[in-house]
């Protein structure tokens, strides 16, 4: 949950800075300007709670909201104290252009010896535009200077890529977002050495977080002001890369540069989207999946799974890391895996159908996932992701030091050729469906 706290206070700031410029808030702008604490902003939002509520993106949840972040910074042993806290002061928020470009905030935890990147999600219609540019884009893998194991380039989300990447910083037109944010979360880890990293989003933050973790810990900078792996918790996340994402990904995983903790309901059609993304110039996916160009998208790290109810082992969550094809059964557990996707996926759409589109929605929202959480607090409040990591039986053997992942198939033509060329993984397949 540690996270999740930050998911929902950059909504709340980046709302209320906006009112503000509009001069609709009780403060000005520049009372809302980094250096600030977090009490601070909290007391801001509460006494524009009303001016929040009537700007439409609020229902009735707002109060309970703010009255669940304060409790939080009364507890300062509490794992969500680790973002909200009384020593957690904000350092920057980036929303200049928050109608075109992404908008993130960075804060530091002098408690906890911590900086946080928090990145907003979906809100404005460029960042639906930027959701829905599903196709991928080929880019060199900065992980292969490490790792010559590694493939030279690999496949990104193209909306997501550009957000990072090709969007200017509003700030220094000669940098890209994510070059002017390393070089302020380097500084602030020279000016405090011993800080760890996190960072963390909620739906198209939770794939921007993904995207900037994995750049953060594979740049050479972070390793020489670093003494831990930089962290990522994802909350609601699309795919963000393919296959070959996955295997930099877990290389960067294996040296201990780098952890994540994907959060994800099980019902949340967002995290199960896109399964698949024609190359650059490929029109349709169905095409593409059909004649054998299209690259199945990989999700990265360790996923905690969430849903309504319970799974085998009695409860409502489940640990799982994704593993390579090295054998037809571990090949035969992932494609089942995807099954099981994509039968939550059809029945999400099938309330989508029914016009119960605000049911599936609501599986997406940070109401829905601190519920779950809530739910679950007692049985993973004392579990640290690095201890998660070295659980053989959730994580299996593919982070052992100089392990060779083996992927044989990345396309969807070749997922199809492999299950039809082994009884094995059809025996397997249907064993485990009946």
């Amino acid at each position: 949950m540690v996270m999740l706290s930050g998911a929902l206070t950059i909504y709340m700031v980046a709302d209320l800075r906006a009112l503000a410029r509009k001069g609709k808030a009780t403060v000005g702008i520049e009372e809302l300007q980094p250096p600030i604490t977090i009490n601070k902003i909290l007391e801001l939002i509460k006494a524009n709670t009303r001016n929040l509520v009537d700007s439409g993106d609020y229902d009735n949840e707002l109060e309970g909201r703010i009255a669940a972040l304060e409790n939080l910074t009364r507890h300062s042993n509490s794992m969500l104290s680790n973002v909200v806290g009384k020593k957690t002061r904000l350092v920057e928020f980036v929303d200049k252009n928050d109608q075109n470009e992404l908008v993130h905030a960075i804060t530091v935890n002098d408690a906890q010896m911590r900086i946080t990147v928090i990145f907003r999600g979906s809100v404005t219609k460029t960042d639906f535009i930027t959701d829905a540019k599903v196709a991928q884009t080929r880019v060199d893998n900065p992980v292969h200077l490490i790792d010559p194991d590694t493939p030279e380039t690999m496949n990104l989300h193209f909306g997501f890529h550009e957000y990072l990447f090709k969007k200017k910083c509003p700030f220094n037109s000669n940098k890209s977002r994510i070059s002017a944010i390393l070089d302020k979360v380097h500084s602030l880890l020279a000016d405090n050495p011993g800080y760890s990293l996190y960072t963390c989003g909620h739906s198209l933050g939770g794939a921007l977080c993904t995207l900037f973790g994995f750049y953060a810990a594979a740049h050479e900078q972070t390793h020489r002001l670093l003494k831990e792996p930089v962290r990522i918790v994802s909350i609601a996340s699309p795919y963000v890369g393919n296959v070959k994402l996955l295997l930099a990904f877990q290389s960067l995983e294996r040296s201990g540069k780098l952890q994540h903790l994907r959060i994800a309901n099980a019902e949340d059609v967002v995290t199960l989207m896109p399964v698949v993304g024609p190359r650059i110039g490929i029109v349709s996916p169905m095409l593409a999946m059909t004649t054998g160009v299209a690259n199945v998208y990989k999700h990265c790290g360790l996923k905690l799974q969430m849903k309504r109810k319970e799974y085998e082992n009695g409860k409502i969550y489940r640990f799982s890391y994704p593993q390579d094809q090295s054998t037809d059964e571990s090949y035969a557990n992932e494609i089942t895996m995807l099954m099981e996707d994509g039968k939550n996926f059809v029945l999400s759409l099938k309330k989508v159908v029914k016009n119960e589109a605000k049911i599936v929605a609501g599986y997406h929202s940070c109401e829905e996932y601190e519920r779950r959480l809530n739910i679950i607090k007692n049985d993973i409040g004392s579990k640290t992701l690095s201890a998660l990591y070295k659980d053989k039986s959730i994580v299996g053997l593919v982070l052992d030091d100089g392990y060779k992942p083996i992927i044989l198939t990345t396309t969807t033509q070749e997922h199809f050729t492999r299950i039809s060329g082994s009884e094995t993984i059809k025996k397997s397949i249907l064993g485990r469906l009946k």
